[in-house]
C-alpha cells in the first residue's frame, strides 16, 4: 500500500520502518475500498505514522479516553493554528478508533 501511496523511495522506506506497518496498510486498505481518494490516503497515512508513535498500539484494548489523551499530548508537540490542533485532534481520534476498532482492540463502552 505503501508504494501505491507514495513515489519517494525514503518515504516507502520510513512507513514502513515505523511501528504497525503492516496493521496502518491494512486500514489504509479498508479506506481505499470505502473509496477514499490517493491524496486523502496520504494524508492518513501520515497521521497513522504519528497515532503508531504516540499511542500504545501494542494492548490488547484501548479506550477513546486513551486515544483522546494521546491526541491532547500530540498536540502539545506541534505549533500549529487552534483551528488546525482541533482539525487534527479530531483526525487523530476518528482514524485511531476505526484503526483499532478494524482489529477489534478499541475497548468501547458496554451499555
Amino acid at each position: 500500500m505503501f508504494q501505491q501511496l507514495f513515489t519517494e523511495t525514503a518515504s516507502v522506506v520510513r512507513h514502513h520502518a515505523e511501528p504497525f506497518a503492516v496493521e496502518r496498510q491494512r486500514y489504509l486498505t479498508h479506506l481505499e475500498d470505502e473509496g477514499r481518494s490517493r491524496k486523502t490516503l496520504r494524508n492518513i497515512a501520515q497521521l497513522l505514522m504519528v497515532i503508531a508513535q504516540h499511542l500504545r498500539l501494542d494492548r490488547s484494548e484501548i479506550t477513546l479516553g486513551e486515544i483522546e489523551a494521546s491526541a491532547e499530548a500530540w498536540a502539545g508537540t506541534t505549533h500549529r493554528s487552534a483551528t488546525c490542533l482541533h482539525v487534527g485532534k479530531r483526525q487523530f481520534v476518528y482514524h485511531a478508533t476505526g484503526l483499532l476498532r478494524l482489529f477489534g482492540r478499541l475497548c468501547e463502552s458496554r451499555l
